[in-house]
């Protein structure tokens, strides 16, 4: 809306003072990182997508296609106050993964589209490292384990080695990036888990 503002005041005017095209170029480089940013947050896994030694589609082996089409791996993040500050949700469609993640403050509505996402499935199953049972437990599985033992048999059952320290969750702000990689890695360990375990 403040690049349209920007575009309109600008368009009838012969001379543009420098200072207001140095604040457009700023206005589009904002949006685009923005963009980037969002597009980011969306990914696709083919079926034979390799987590460590374990295919994506080995879940479809050990449960039914209607159960894992209309599941959905959730893992969200809360500040002290209980607060939805950031999310990871995967799902299947076809065969394919799809992994989408939100930030609060890139998401206008983060906890109604997390919402959205969980109300067009029959299953949740919901990622709890560490932590505390809360009342959003009530609809659906909570996977809970320690991050030690999720780290553990992330290498026993799938081969799967992380190459850095695991990023604090509570900094979801300060190290965003880091945070939202690790979560995209559990919840792929999760789905891979529910298949090798379950045999």
């Amino acid at each position: 809306m403040l690049h349209e503002q920007i575009s309109k005041a600008t368009n009838g005017i012969s001379s543009v003072p420098a200072n207001q095209i140095t604040a457009t170029r700023s206005v589009d480089q904002i949006l685009a990182r923005r963009q980037a940013r969002l597009r980011e947050r969306k990914q696709v896994f083919p079926p034979d997508f390799l987590h460590g030694e374990a295919q994506l589609d080995e879940i479809y082996e050990v449960f039914s296609e209607c159960w894992v089409e209309q599941a959905i791996f959730v893992e969200e993040f809360r500040d002290d106050d209980g607060d939805l500050v950031a999310w990871t949700a995967a799902w299947f469609d076809d065969r394919f993964l799809n992994v989408e993640q939100a930030v609060r403050d890139e998401v206008d509505d983060l906890e109604g589209r997390l919402d959205d996402l969980i109300g067009a499935r029959r299953s949740v199953v919901r990622l709890c490292l560490d932590a505390p049972k809360s009342a959003r437990d009530e609809k659906g599985l909570a996977v809970r384990c320690s991050l030690g033992r999720l780290l553990e048999l992330e290498q026993t059952r799938l081969a799967v080695v992380r190459d850095k320290e695991f990023s604090d969750p509570r900094a979801v702000y300060s190290q965003r990036d880091d945070v939202l990689q690790d979560s995209r890695t559990s919840i792929l360990s999760t789905i891979c888990l529910c298949a090798r375990l379950a045999r």
